[in-house]
């Protein structure tokens, strides 16, 4: 079998690699109004999750069908997260620089502030694959976001590793700023999130067994 046998393992990794970069210029482009950010990324996590099934059909059609289909609920997810994500980081800056307090009261609420900010991280992490994968309402989609996360806790430390590699290049030098940005602009949104539908195909078919939830 040659190299370049259209069967090949080679050709199947160039195929995969092209999709994905094309995933990513479309979730680049869909998520320029800001707005529509959480739309994208559900359409993302769909479209990793029909390339992981092997599920035939264009990518770029599979991708806005999801876009177009989770607009609304993505959208009211987004606004959502990003208000709670808002009140985090006022109630943080607020306790920092403002009360300059001490004391048992202090770190109270800084545990509080704490364990708040570990609830919200788990939640966004698994919020919109969840979307991409089941019907539900906003809120029993976010609640069901957050009680995956704590129930696969070995997937959830797998999902956690590449953000925490892209903030470590991010913080390493200027150059590995760089490049760091520059590999997210090309594949980097579309390579993360297919990385991160590995693990949670794995979950949804423990929760579906023979069966697909997809829109």
């Amino acid at each position: 079998m040659g190299v370049f046998n259209m069967n090949s393992t080679l050709v199947r990794v160039m195929e995969k690699i092209g999709d994905l970069i094309i995933l990513n210029l479309m979730f680049l482009l869909c998520s320029l109004p800001l707005i529509t950010i959480g739309a994208s990324i559900s359409a993302l996590y769909y479209t990793a999750l029909k390339l992981i099934r092997n599920n035939e059909g264009s990518i770029i059609r599979e991708f806005f069908y999801a876009f177009r289909s989770n607009l609304k609920q993505a959208t009211a997810i987004h606004l959502i997260m990003t208000a709670a994500g808002g009140v985090l980081v006022f109630d943080f800056y607020y306790m920092q620089f403002v009360i300059h307090a001490a004391g048992i009261l202090y770190t109270f609420w800084l545990l509080v502030f704490i364990l708040l900010a570990i609830v919200y991280y788990l939640t966004l992490l698994y919020v919109y694959g969840v979307l991409a994968q089941f019907h539900n309402t906003t809120r029993q989609t976010i609640k069901n976001a957050l009680l995956l996360a704590v129930s696969y806790p070995k997937h959830t430390l797998l999902i956690l590793i590449c953000p925490a590699i892209t903030v470590v290049m991010l913080s390493i030098n200027v150059k590995s700023f760089f490049w760091t940005i520059t590999l997210y602009l090309i594949i980097g949104f579309s390579g993360s999130i297919y990385g991160q539908s590995l693990l949670l195909k794995h979950i949804f078919d423990t929760l579906i067994p023979g069966k697909e939830q997809q829109l």
